[in-house]
């Protein structure tokens, strides 16, 4: 599964972030962890602050209740958040907007799945490959992102603001955001309770 074997492929002497190992690191953690310093003050380390491309330029919102999700299939929140929003709240949604489309954006590593029941449902498009978000966003009338449990901030909630589409998202999937009085996040508390919201920004 490509995991680090411990003295084989990494040691003492290597960083998270030498092994490939940064996603797991979370510097921002309440009370912090031992070695937090110490990986700050590596040479090798660079705190970049998370930022998107402004796309406010793009077409008005249409009036289709076309939705969509950013989440490349690798980062596996990803695909368990877009999975948990279609068997938890996409039925719901299309019950009350029957022409409802959902394109999920899962990169190639979704092909693996692509034959899933999951994936089945009525209305959604799954894209197995690496795209331009830009047009996927000109034509979507909002943006959802129903991760349950991340480390940082997800830069899909910027991107789906700065293309002027209004993103809802559940409180864990809006971490580093909710609090920061952003007038197109809508934050839920459960995948399920994300039904509703989208319903009634599309009704």
């Amino acid at each position: 599964k490509g995991y680090r074997h411990w003295s084989h492929d990494i040691g003492e002497e290597d960083t998270p972030y030498h092994a490939g190992l940064g996603f797991a690191v979370a510097l921002n953690k309440a009370g912090g962890f031992i070695g937090r310093e110490a990986l700050l003050q590596h040479a090798q380390v660079v705190r970049i602050a998370n930022g998107a491309v402004d796309r406010r330029a793009a077409p008005a919102s249409p009036n289709d209740a076309e939705l969509l999700f950013m989440g490349p299939f690798r980062y596996a929140p990803n695909q368990i958040g877009i999975r948990a929003f279609i068997e938890q709240a996409w039925p719901a949604v299309r019950a009350a907007l029957p022409a409802a489309r959902l394109t999920i954006l899962g990169g190639p590593e979704a092909a693996r799945e692509a034959g899933a029941a999951w994936l089945q449902a009525p209305g959604i498009e799954l894209i197995d490959r690496f795209v331009d978000p830009a047009p996927y966003l000109a034509r979507a009338s909002l943006t959802i992102n129903p991760q349950l449990a991340i480390r940082g901030s997800a830069l899909k909630v910027i991107e789906s603001l700065l293309a002027a589409r209004v993103c809802v998202s559940t409180a864990e999937g809006a971490r580093g955001f909710a609090g920061a009085g952003l007038a197109g996040l809508r934050t839920v508390d459960t995948v399920a309770a994300m039904a509703p919201a989208v319903v009634e920004l599309l009704q």
